[in-house]
């Protein structure tokens, strides 16, 4: 008989450190959610709808700005010996300065959310026809958004949920590539060179949300930070390409209202993978908000009730901006969009220049 083998043993060391790891999982699976679904909303609501097929190859290049600047600063906080983006800052800018950039950060990544929450109305109000109005209807996903926004809860059941969201989109994937064609790329300027233009125009600063990669540590020690940039990208990029093969560019291009764009990836899916691929869109906005939320009562600095009552403070302002036609602020935030890119491109220039003072200081 093959003996019993008794319980593992661990030190003290060895669970605490057990217990990071899983915090660290967690905040990483967050921080996934939180970056992929921003950035495929801008791709569906701004990018497809104008740049019809050739949202293919155009969404990589409308990539390429927030992955250059996740590298620069994965370089930085190397180059510092920091393991995330508010260690690096406050390394290189002090306490208060790094505080100072970290809450507009956190700023920038509520003007997300709210985009991320006039979407899932949208989709309520214009896309599935719910009954009740714009701001009743926000009302009560901010009141289900109030109970996920305790302690490390939703890290931890973002984590936990991460193989059923998964296994969702495989099913939607799996189910598009039924319908694909390869003549689905053609023309591959789809509706003209001024048509790609505006679509490029309206998608330049979807990426930006890459950045916020770096905020949470990698789960292991060791991990190079610049791989946490890749599985992101990979789904970033295969999604629109899916979506381009399997619906024809007259139809991408038709699209006059966000609902109705966001309504694209389910239109000819088998009636089960449509009604799981809802609850995956719905899902996934709900959980961005959340998590954008999340991300910026934590940037803050604040710890214990003070970050509590202030994620409860920015998710009255998100309910708030709600106010105002859903179009209308679709709209504002296209407008804003391309700001954020550039805040985030003046934020990492800001740090590597306190780095090269701080080195020729020390040289010096």
């Amino acid at each position: 008989m093959t003996p019993r083998r008794g319980p593992v043993i661990r030190t003290a060391r060895e669970r605490r450190e057990a217990r990071l790891r899983a915090d660290r999982q967690g905040r990483r699976s967050l921080a996934r959610l939180t970056v992929c679904v921003p950035v495929l909303l801008g791709v569906l609501g701004r990018v497809v709808p104008g740049a019809g097929c050739a949202a293919a190859w155009l969404t990589p290049l409308l990539l390429l700005p927030g992955a250059a600047l996740t590298l620069l600063l994965c370089a930085l906080m190397r180059r510092t010996g920091t393991r995330s983006l508010p260690d690096c800052a406050s390394r290189l800018l002090g306490e208060g300065g790094g505080r100072v950039l970290m809450a507009l950060l956190g700023a920038m990544a509520c003007a997300e959310g709210a985009a991320s929450l006039t979407a899932l109305i949208a989709l309520f109000t214009g896309g599935i026809d719910t009954e009740g109005t714009q701001l009743t209807l926000a009302a009560l996903s901010c009141g289900a958004l109030l109970l996920c926004l305790h302690g490390d809860g939703l890290p931890r059941a973002v984590h936990l949920l991460r193989g059923v969201l998964l296994g969702v989109a495989a099913l939607w994937a799996a189910d598009t590539l039924t319908g694909a064609h390869l003549d689905g790329l053609w023309p591959p300027l789809g509706g003209g060179v001024a048509a790609l233009r505006q679509a490029a125009q309206a998608g330049l600063g979807l990426s930006w949300p890459l950045t916020l990669l770096t905020v949470t540590a990698p789960v292991w020690e060791k991990t190079d930070q610049r791989l946490e940039l890749l599985l992101p990208l990979v789904g970033l990029v295969a999604a629109p390409v899916l979506l381009v093969l399997a619906v024809p560019h007259e139809v991408l291009t038709a699209c006059a209202s966000l609902p109705e764009a966001l309504l694209l990836p389910v239109r000819w899916l088998h009636p089960a993978v449509r009604t799981l691929t809802l609850c995956l869109l719905m899902l996934g906005l709900f959980l961005s908000v959340a998590g954008l939320v999340h991300t910026a009562s934590a940037l803050s600095g604040l710890r214990g009730a003070a970050e509590r009552w202030l994620a409860r403070a920015l998710l009255a302002a998100l309910l708030l901006t709600q106010l105002v036609p859903a179009e209308i602020l679709w709209s504002v935030f296209g407008v804003a969009q391309p700001w954020l890119l550039g805040a985030a491109m003046a934020m990492t220039g800001l740090l590597w220049a306190a780095y090269a003072v701080s080195r020729g200081r020390r040289r010096a």
